[in-house]
């Protein structure tokens, strides 16, 4: 018999086992399925948009940088900063308006009067040979009489490609619906603790549309790092360090040479410290840590529920268990039995979840960045992150996490397995109580045998009312602080 291949007669129970308990175990794939498919598409959608992100600063010629003078670049000063520093230096001028538009949507509808009353719009005129423009709806404008605006902005209030839009006492048509690539986040300066996308707006126009407007041109400059003086061809820095460093240079040698010609710098920003460049950027890189660090808890927690289903199963099993064990089976095969079903059911999860990542839930998140930030078309790209953390990492996890306690529930002699004696009897002397009545003595006693169960439970629980509350609370806090936040402004 021993040199004869052994059929495992606990193999078909797994069939039976899935099909008895099968209401059990959808609802723990339910969640698998849940939990994977939303980090799934998280991870798609991040690393999607952090490509378009580090594309866009070569695909739309994103700025290194930009600066603001007083006064019109004096002679020979932008020359001197090409030749000295290796950049190439562009015109960024642009007037800023009161904006009222006229929409044909309902979104306007809800704004208040003293939002409509603080529209403003910064207007440029079509950038062709820096920070280009994404056009997601329309066209760009092609006369005096036209603007394309900010996409964000335009779908909080309402504005849609043909509605009219007044910048001061000049009237637009609106042609197309855009994104910048040194506007993705719509901050109106980038020492502001928040962006609005509300009331702050960012329009381009035509040479011709641009010399319609009265308001005074701010004399804005923004440049890129060459691989030679005024060749226009980028050298990235690649690393917020060198970044910082060029810019420390390159604002040294701004401040000297302005000095020499008689212009006054009002403002300089570094596009690794520009806030309506980075934060987009960021936030997605914090959300998909944080993404990563609720799926593995969450994971955790489910295969802590599957190895205390199995270790209820093997106790309801302990018989044949012990039958097993006396005819010759090894712990090893009866501990890879157990393995099976949990392995089983997140694979399947795992698989299902990441097909849903990539098509429903990636679709979600992506919408949920774009009614955020206004952000440039993209490709879906497949990550290859997202299948090691949202599919590997989950089995890996529910294998251990069930071998441990599996391994452990094998350690009894088949003898305790025929006998049904899996718990070890504690020694020791019971608590003395106080003389209660019988019901309550026999309550407090229940409650002092099990105190690392509820201590477990007590935790468990308290983690997830903190969650709710952070999620209930969210909104409400948000809206407040939006409210309040002109209040708190120490000054103008």
């Amino acid at each position: 018999m021993r040199g004869k291949k052994r059929s495992n007669p606990l193999r078909h129970r797994i069939i039976h086992e899935l099909q008895d308990d099968w209401r059990k175990y959808i609802v723990i794939a339910l969640f698998l399925i849940f939990i994977i498919g939303c980090i799934s598409g998280m991870y798609v959608a991040n690393g999607s948009m952090l490509k378009a992100g580090d594309e866009a600063a070569d695909k739309y010629r994103r700025e290194d940088g930009h600066f603001t003078l007083s006064s019109v670049a004096a002679d020979g000063l932008i020359d001197a900063l090409e030749e000295k520093e290796s950049v190439t230096i562009y015109e960024n001028l642009y007037r800023e308006q009161k904006e009222e538009p006229k929409t044909s949507g309902k979104a306007g509808e809800k704004l208040t009067k003293k939002q409509k009353r603080s529209m403003k719009i910064r207007i440029f005129k079509v950038r062709s040979d820096i920070n280009k423009a994404s056009v997601l709806k329309g066209r760009l404008p092609e006369n005096g009489n036209e603007i394309a605006v900010d996409r964000m902005h335009a779908e909080n209030i309402g504005l849609t490609v043909g509605d009219t839009l007044k910048a001061g006492d000049t009237r637009y048509e609106v042609t197309g619906l855009v994104s910048n690539c040194d506007y993705t986040t719509l901050f109106e300066n980038s020492t502001d603790m928040m962006f609005d996308a509300l009331t702050f707006d960012v329009g381009l126009v035509t040479e011709k549309g641009f010399d319609r407007l009265k308001a005074q041109v701010h004399e804005s400059y923004a440049y890129i790092h060459t691989t030679d003086a005024g060749n226009g061809v980028p050298d990235r820095a690649g690393d917020e360090e060198k970044e910082r460093k060029r810019a420390e240079d390159f604002v040294e040698t701004l401040a000297k040479e302005a000095a020499v010609r008689g212009n006054s710098i009002e403002s300089f920003v570094p596009a690794y410290a520009n806030q309506a460049i980075q934060f987009a950027l960021d936030d997605f890189g914090s959300d998909k840590a944080m993404g990563g660090v609720i799926l593995y808890v969450l994971v955790a927690v489910l295969a802590f529920v599957f190895a205390v289903t199995i270790s209820s199963m093997i106790t309801k099993d302990s018989m044949v268990i012990g039958t097993l064990r006396a005819s010759g089976y090894s712990r090893t095969e009866l501990v890879r039995h157990y393995m099976v079903t949990p392995i089983i059911v997140t694979l399947i999860a795992a698989i299902i979840g990441n097909i849903l990542g990539y098509t429903v839930f990636k679709n979600i998140v992506v919408g949920m960045y774009y009614n955020s930030y206004s952000l440039p078309s993209y490709e879906t790209i497949p990550s290859s992150e997202a299948f090691v953390k949202t599919t590997v990492v989950p089995i890996i996890l529910m294998f251990i996490i069930n071998l441990i306690v599996i391994t452990k529930k094998m350690q009894h002699t088949p003898f305790q397995f025929l006998r049904r004696e899996l718990k070890k009897q504690r020694k020791g002397r019971a608590l003395r109580l106080p003389g209660f009545r019988f019901i309550s003595r026999f309550r407090l006693r229940v409650i002092l045998q099990n105190i690392p169960g509820y201590f477990i439970l007590f935790i468990g629980i308290c983690c997830v009312m903190i969650m709710m509350a952070m999620a209930v609370g969210m909104p409400d806090s948000l809206e407040y602080y939006q409210e309040k936040a002109p209040d708190l402004i120490l000054a103008k």
